[in-house]
């Protein structure tokens, strides 16, 4: 593992949320920090805790990592052993991490505390891609067995997560409640979903072609990713249906996870060199709990993180992740996504066998 200095700037981005000040905050303007790795050339920010703590990944000379970037602004490197790449995702309030890595031209999932990494394979599954964990240590991700399934893992117990109808289902953030979001797929496009107990909710950003729902917090706000015939966006969602987009003035943007002091995480494209570049968007006014800083505790939930990598990636940045999709393509939404997302998408690991 290497620590490094953060390296912080501040990003071009005038970025503003129309969410009311809560009772009892102060009516603090929002900020944005951009997160970039020292030494990386790609940094997506994909999971943020209630301590602050980020994790996500980045790539250099060295291939693709993930990272654990704690408040204060310190990098760790979170490198599975023997794997040929590592991705972060979500992050509890105990520092339990979630992610994916590679090994063999397969993907498999793992579980990361205090520097010891535990493998986690749903059985029988050709790839298994954990995304969230709560603070109670339930995880939720996707795996595929023949078809793109969601899971949530409780109890050493592998339960499968399947919106009634559609063809493919994926899982990526889950709050101290239980409530799950994710999205799936209906054979035309991509919708999200939030699943409370036994009952699924469809969630569409309105006017949207593609609507994924990725990080929820434990008061029900959900954030994640959309597309439009010529835009797409991070969003935030405040209960009941109230949508905010996020990164108007960026040409992409995504948001990937949120903790409870109303802090988003996820990444932004340079309008000028389109490079990617981690967020780290801060707005009190939608906390559920005292932003980190203000109080010495550690909050009252888990913030989830996400799962997948939205990149609208320069040459050099992301590769031909199209022409990847199609090669890898096992079924019909593997070839949506490619004709779909234009060799912008690269989810789980760039080399897995399993593209959903």
């Amino acid at each position: 593992m290497r620590r490094q200095k953060a390296l912080l700037c501040t990003a071009v981005l005038i970025l503003v949320l129309g969410a009311p000040v809560r009772p009892g905050l102060a009516a603090t303007p929002p900020t944005l920090t951009t997160i970039d790795v020292p030494g990386a050339t790609f940094t997506q920010a994909l999971g943020i805790n209630n301590s602050g703590q980020i994790v996500g990944l980045y790539i250099d000379i060295a291939g693709l990592h993930g990272f654990l970037r704690q408040a204060a602004g310190t990098y760790t490197a979170l490198d599975f052993p023997g794997a040929s790449s590592t991705e972060a995702y979500g992050i509890n309030t105990s520092g339990q991490i979630v992610g994916t890595y590679d090994l063999g031209g397969s993907g498999h999932g793992f579980v990361w505390q205090g520097g010891t990494f535990t493998p986690i394979d749903v059985p029988g599954a050709t790839g298994t891609f954990p995304h969230g964990i709560s603070d109670t240590g339930q995880i939720v991700g996707t795996y595929y067995q023949g078809a793109t399934h969601g899971f949530i893992l409780q109890g050493g117990v592998f339960t499968p997560i399947d919106v009634p109808g559609a063809r493919a289902t994926e899982a990526y953030g889950i709050n101290k409640t239980g409530q799950i979001v994710g999205l799936y797929f209906d054979g035309s496009r991509d919708h999200g979903y939030a699943l409370q107990g036994s009952t699924f909710s469809t969630i569409d950003v309105p006017g949207s072609t593609m609507t994924l729902a990725l990080g929820n917090n434990s008061g029900g706000q959900i954030v994640g990713y959309q597309e439009t015939a010529s835009v797409s966006s991070g969003w935030l969602r405040v209960p009941p249906s109230t949508f905010t987009m996020i990164g108007a003035s960026s040409p992409s943007t995504g948001a990937e996870g949120i903790n409870d002091a109303g802090q988003i995480v996820g990444w932004y494209s340079d309008p000028t060199t389109f490079l990617i570049h981690g967020l780290l968007y801060t707005d009190p006014s939608i906390a559920v709990v005292t932003p980190p800083g203000s109080n010495p505790g550690t909050g009252t939930g888990a913030g989830t993180g996400t799962g997948c990598v939205w990149a609208a990636a320069g040459e050099g940045q992301g590769g031909d992740t199209e022409g990847r999709d199609q090669a890898r393509g096992e079924g019909e939404h593997a070839a949506t996504h490619a004709a779909t997302h234009e060799g912008q998408h690269q989810c789980h690991d760039d080399d897995s066998d399993v593209e959903h």
